[in-house]
């Protein structure tokens, strides 16, 4: 495969549209095959729209969208984040997803987004900004560390832990 010279000012960085959601349910459905999530995701286009746009929205979204007549336009990476709190540090955001379609990488798309978020967390006064990464997902494991990122699960010892759906319900029922 050609590999085509992409610079980043052949991209612009946005606020997601709600026009966008088909776009980027595209996008998580790619990042779900990456992951090798088996079933994909479990939601759609419909509830995008519902949890992100309205009075009081669940994530925000940033996305990256090619301008260039020789690639093509439209969405070829997204960030999905939101504001979390922390019991020690205060205001936070917590970044869910990061991606950037394959044949878009390596020209600063990945980076510009984080950055976009980061820059974010400064603007509303958050002092963390935390994400996970798959422990089989060296490349971004390194690309994060590279730009200061510290892995707490090696210094903390931190583990994340997960109650879904089936477990909340049983949980709360006992």
């Amino acid at each position: 495969m050609e590999e085509t010279k992409m610079n980043l000012s052949s991209f612009s960085i946005r606020l997601l549209a709600e026009d966008d959601c088909k776009d980027l349910i595209r996008l998580i459905k790619d990042l779900a095959e990456y992951e090798r999530i088996p079933f994909g995701p479990k939601i759609d286009e419909k509830v995008l729209r519902k949890d992100g746009f309205g009075e009081r929205p669940f994530y925000h979204c940033f996305v990256a969208e090619c301008n260039n007549k020789e690639l093509g336009s439209g969405i070829v990476g997204y960030v999905i984040f939101y504001f979390t709190y922390s019991s020690v540090e205060g205001r936070s955001l917590y970044m869910e997803d990061l991606y950037v379609s394959p044949q878009y990488r390596r020209c600063g798309i990945g980076l510009a987004l984080w950055k976009r978020v980061a820059q974010e967390g400064i603007k509303n006064e958050c002092f963390i900004l935390n994400f996970a990464v798959l422990k089989w997902n060296t490349s971004s494991i390194e690309f994060y560390k590279k730009h200061g990122a510290t892995n707490v699960t090696e210094t903390d010892g931190y583990h994340i832990f997960r109650l879904q759906k089936n477990e909340l319900y049983r949980f709360t029922e006992n």
